[in-house]
């Protein structure tokens, strides 16, 4: 259910907890630029990777999408009409599948 959801919960976690302890923890350079910054995910995990990209593309602006959600399970049919509807937004995805 958290990663069906079209809240930015995911995100803000991502980017305040999880990369910022990755960095310390492991002294690895990852890149601030969202061009360099991928987010992938199957499933419930693939909505979430969109939700992250369309939410935060100053972020992560690629998205690997397996067999997306992007059904009526908290929102995600939504999505296909919020993209019309919304301003242009620099975010590549690429998916292997539509689940419906």
């Amino acid at each position: 259910m958290e990663y069906d959801t079209l809240s930015t919960d995911y995100s803000n976690f991502l980017l305040t907890e999880i990369l910022p302890y990755i960095k310390k923890e492991y002294h690895l350079n990852i890149t601030d630029n969202p061009e360099g910054r991928a987010i992938c995910g199957m499933s419930s995990g693939a909505i979430c990777a969109w939700t992250v990209a369309w939410e935060r593309p100053d972020q992560f602006r690629k998205v690997i999408s397996h067999v997306g959600s992007f059904t009526n399970i908290k929102g995600g049919n939504k999505y296909p009409e919020m993209i019309r509807n919304s301003d242009w937004k620099p975010i590549r995805i690429f998916s292997t599948g539509w689940c419906e």
